[in-house]
This record gives C-alpha cells, sequence and structure tokens, in this order.
C-alpha cells in the first residue's frame, strides 16, 4: 500500500487519536474531526461525560501507544500519572478473596481520563501533517454510487472534504449503523448483551494523616447474588477518585451520603471503610451503560470505510478493555499497513483485533441470571477456569501473575492453559 493523500478520521477521542498516530507514518495528511469544542481547562468535553469517572489503560494499551507515540509513557510521567504495581500496590478482592500482593514488575500507570487526553493530544500534535479540528460535526460520509467507495466526508455545515479513507471512531454514538442501511449494505452480524450497568464517581480528599495506604483498591460484585462493587484509586498529585457500580438494578447513589452507605454493601469493606475520612471534592456523576455490543462490520461496509473502537465494539466498562482494544487496533492498523497492506482489508483487521477481549467480557456478563441477549460459546466451561484460577491464584503468587498478564493482554488466553499453569489451577482447585 502506497502513501494515503488524506485521511480523516471521524472522532478526537482515544480511539480517534491512536488512528492518528497509526496513520501518520502512512498519509500526507491525517484530519481528525472532533464535534465538540476543544476540552476545557479541567479537560472535559461535552461528548465524554464518562471523563468524569475511573479510566486504566492497560499494560498492552500503554505499550501499543508507546509504540505508535514515542516517548507517550513518560510523558504522562511526567505530567503526574502515578506508577503502580499490579500486585504490591493493587488490593483487588474477587472471587477466592484478596490477590496476594508481591512486587510483580508488572506496573501500570494510573491518571485521570482528562490527563490522559491532555497528554495525548499533546503528544499527538506535534507529527506533523496531523490536524485535530475541533467544532467540526460530520453529517455522514460520501459514497461514490458508482465504485460503491467512500470518497470523503460532507459536514454539518454543508461543507465537502476530499479523503482516500475515513475511519468512524466516534464512540458508542456512532451512526454507521445507520449509514451502511442508507448505502445499500446489510446489517453487521450484532452480538449485543443485557447488562444494566450504572456507575457513579466523586473526586475525594482526605486529611494527610488519614490518607488511605494503599494506591488502588478494588471490590469486585460476587455473583450471582451481589451485582455491586466498587474502588478507589489515587490518581495524579493528590487526587482521590472513587467508582461505586452496580448491574442489573443494583445501581448506586448520587447522593454523597448515601452513595458512601451504599458501598458498605459491597462483598468487602475495605472501600467502605477507607472512605470514612473522606470529604467530596466534586459532584458525584452518574453514567450509564444498558448494554455491551458489538458489530462486526467486515464485508459490511463499503471500500475506503472503516469502524473502530467503542464505535464498533463497545465493552463493559468495569473491566477497562476499552482504550486498550483501541490502541492495538491502531497498532494492528499501522504494521498492517507498513507490510503493504491492502487498505480495504482494514475493518476485518479491527473486528479480528477485538476478538478475544468480546469472548472475555461477553462471558463473564453470564454470571447473572437477569442477563439477556447475546451468549457466546463455551460459557460453563470458560466460567469454570476463570472461577478456578480465581481460587488459585488467591493464594499462588505465579498463577495470580499469569493472570494479569492475561487481564493486561500482554499474554493469550490459551497461556492459561499452558503445561506451567494447569498444574497449579489443579493445586488451587484443592486447596480451596
Amino acid at each position: 500500500m502506497g502513501t494515503l493523500d488524506r485521511v480523516i478520521i471521524i472522532g478526537g477521542s482515544v480511539t480517534g487519536l491512536s488512528l492518528a498516530a497509526a496513520l501518520h507514518p502512512h498519509a500526507r495528511r491525517v484530519t481528525v474531526l472532533e464535534r465538540d469544542e476543544a476540552p476545557n481547562e479541567d479537560g472535559l468535553r461535552k461528548g465524554l461525560p464518562q471523563a468524569s469517572h475511573i479510566h486504566l489503560l492497560l499494560r498492552a494499551g500503554a505499550n501499543a501507544l508507546e509504540s505508535l507515540v514515542p516517548g507517550f509513557r513518560a510523558a504522562l510521567e511526567h505530567a503526574g500519572a502515578r506508577k503502580v504495581d499490579m500486585a504490591a500496590d493493587f488490593r483487588w478482592h474477587t472471587t477466592g478473596g484478596w490477590r496476594p500482593r508481591f512486587d510483580s514488575g508488572l506496573s501500570l500507570l494510573m491518571q485521570s481520563r482528562a490527563l490522559l487526553d491532555r497528554v495525548l493530544i499533546e503528544q499527538i500534535g506535534l507529527l506533523d501533517g496531523v490536524d485535530i479540528a475541533y467544532g467540526s460535526a460530520v453529517e455522514a460520509p460520501i459514497l461514490d454510487p458508482g465504485t460503491r467507495r467512500v470518497t470523503g466526508v460532507r459536514l454539518a455545515n454543508g461543507e465537502r472534504l476530499d479523503a482516500d479513507l475515513v475511519l468512524d471512531a466516534s464512540g458508542r454514538g456512532s451512526r454507521a449503523p445507520r449509514w451502511c442501511r442508507e448505502w445499500g449494505f446489510s446489517e453487521p452480524p450484532t452480538q449485543k448483551i443485557k447488562i444494566n450497568l450504572s456507575y457513579v464517581s466523586a473526586q475525594l480528599r482526605f486529611d494527610p494523616e488519614q490518607t488511605p495506604k494503599v494506591d488502588a483498591l478494588l471490590v469486585h460484585p460476587s455473583p450471582p447474588s451481589l451485582p455491586r462493587g466498587g474502588s478507589l484509586f489515587h490518581l495524579e498529585g493528590e487526587r482521590w477518585m472513587s467508582t461505586f457500580f452496580g448491574y442489573h438494578g443494583d445501581h448506586p447513589p448520587t447522593d454523597f451520603e448515601a452513595w458512601r452507605a451504599w458501598s458498605k454493601g459491597l462483598a468487602n469493606s475495605a472501600v467502605y471503610d477507607a472512605l470514612a475520612h473522606a470529604e467530596p471534592a466534586s459532584e458525584l456523576k452518574a453514567f450509564k451503560v444498558p448494554y455491551q455490543v458489538r458489530r462486526c462490520y467486515a464485508g459490511h461496509v463499503p471500500q475506503r470505510f472503516a469502524v473502530a473502537g467503542d464505535a464498533s465494539c463497545g465493552f463493559d466498562p468495569v473491566f477497562g478493555q476499552g482504550m486498550t482494544v483501541a490502541a492495538l487496533q491502531a497498532l494492528a492498523l499501522h504494521e498492517h499497513l507498513s507490510e503493504g497492506g491492502d487498505v480495504d482489508a482494514i475493518q476485518r483487521l479491527f473486528t479480528d483485533t477485538s476478538k478475544v477481549s468480546w469472548l472475555m467480557a461477553s462471558t463473564e456478563a453470564q454470571r447473572w441470571p437477569e442477563v439477556d441477549g447475546y451468549r457466546p460459546p463455551l460459557v460453563r466451561p470458560l466460567l469454570w477456569l476463570i472461577d478456578q484460577l480465581y481460587l488459585g491464584g488467591a493464594k499462588d503468587r505465579a498463577l495470580h501473575q499469569q493472570f494479569l498478564q492475561v487481564m493486561n493482554m500482554e499474554a493469550p488466553l490459551t497461556s492459561l492453559l499452558a503445561p506451567r499453569t494447569l498444574p497449579r489451577v489443579v493445586r488451587g482447585m484443592l486447596t480451596s
């Protein structure tokens, strides 16, 4: 594949910015069109309400962005992101109890979504030929009826912009399903799962003498009967944030005292205890995700058009997969084009990149009796295996470390079935 003249990316969130970095070496000009105005001084914008909540960029996602934007990780740390060890500094309560704490060598950067976006925007802004146009709402991509190829976009103000390639990174509110119907393409295979998730977050402050003794605290739900969970993270500087979440109607309140009391009903009281001396430093913000949805657009979109990130696969955000899958899609795109890959094979590439993460997220959703919609294959054996890994990992450091690598998308799911891992799983079964 030769150099593209111009690429247009619809959406300026992490997905769009990652794609811009990936395409920078392969296009003379990359234009990111973001309908919102530029982020305010707090790093927030209208179309990103979930920015008021905890976001984790998993290790594979951070590595992918570092490959695409060398120096990204150092810039994030310099801006104040907190580096934590995922076992030593991260207290995690799930099936089987607390995870062991030890120096795993698996570090993670923790920061607010606003800081992450700001640093990424600054780094992308240093790339020649890449422009971010705020306040630029796209009405629709333009399809040439003769070639059945997308040739650009039409803006809401009527302006037309030509492009060799258009990528939709507009998030869960993507209008790609409507556009494809209007162009005469068949509906893409869609896997939709009702999760009825709601989460409520607050920034917190602590008296210096009452500051929690841990940088990250996470208490998972206890299926099938207790669908609520909570977290407390130490972000940049002295910024603390706590997010409570619940599935299928067990939703956290938005009054601070009621919200704090709600956390007393988690599977463990650690979060509630840590918040005993907390004061709110912001309004409580709520966000709802009724479904997680994956649309397999490969073969159902015109040439020179593809859909990426949450616009094609919207995960349950509790598992923190969204930004990382988007970054991995961008890295796969860069590698594909670097090897001379066909630009019209991009959608298949994006679909394949999300496959394993979707299998894990959609399988986890089946733990709740209220779940409705798509059911992935092999649910019962997969959930049984995951439970054994949880139980074994509560006692076995090596097993827990391997599971962390899979969670962070640094090791394949099949590594949990490797000869060195299976005996540890069996030992965990026998001692649990």
